[in-house]
């Protein structure tokens, strides 16, 4: 026994052990997806209550794989604000992204079919900051009378991003539509820069 003990915890065991950790939690990993996967599929009827935490046990820190997992979007109502980057991200992604698409591709199938997050987002889907408004996208005026001018030379766009981007954003972000009266709500500068 003895022996047994000694060969465990030579130095060059010990070495080992964050390369065996990284590597067995490599091959758990799919396998944690797949429970992952299937518990969120399960009927709630099914699902047993949660055991009653004891005191004197402390949480468990999570694993790589969890913090790394994204939570799915939600499906109601979002506060955009008090969601994390992660959040956003998945919202994003799951919710945002294929709808503003769809609404795209009814514009355009031609110039949209291949619409990525960098259409909207420009570098800044490159570099991860997704910064909006994006200075990539044209600038629009801010003066009324000016910014007329500038959608006359563009009727259909404008017509387009006035009544079915706007409104569409406005609904997926929870957000009212922009009011010139009180300068709030979701508007062409949520994506815009404006000219001063």
């Amino acid at each position: 026994m003895a022996a047994t003990m000694n060969l465990i915890a030579t130095p060059s065991v010990l070495r080992r052990i964050p390369t065996l950790v990284t590597r067995a939690a490599w091959l758990l990993a799919p396998a944690f997806a797949c429970v992952v996967a299937c518990a969120s599929h399960q009927n709630p009827a099914e699902t047993p209550a949660p055991a009653a935490p004891t005191q004197s046990a402390a949480p468990a820190a999570p694993t790589a794989s969890e913090s790394a997992a994204v939570a799915p979007a939600p499906t109601g109502p979002i506060n955009w604000d008090a969601m994390s980057k992660e959040q956003r991200g998945a919202y994003m992604k799951q919710v945002v992204m294929p709808k503003m698409k769809e609404v795209f591709v009814a514009f355009d199938a031609k110039k949209y079919g291949d619409m990525k997050c960098n259409t909207c987002h420009g570098s800044g889907a490159v570099n991860g900051s997704f910064t909006m408004p994006n200075p990539e996208l044209p600038k629009l005026p801010s003066d009324m009378s000016k910014f007329k001018q500038w959608a006359a030379k563009k009727p259909q766009m404008t017509e387009f991003m006035l009544k079915h981007v706007k409104p569409e954003m406005a609904k997926l972000l929870n957000e009212p539509e922009y009011d010139p009266a009180t300068k709030t709500g979701f508007g062409c500068g949520a994506c815009h820069t404006m000219e001063k």
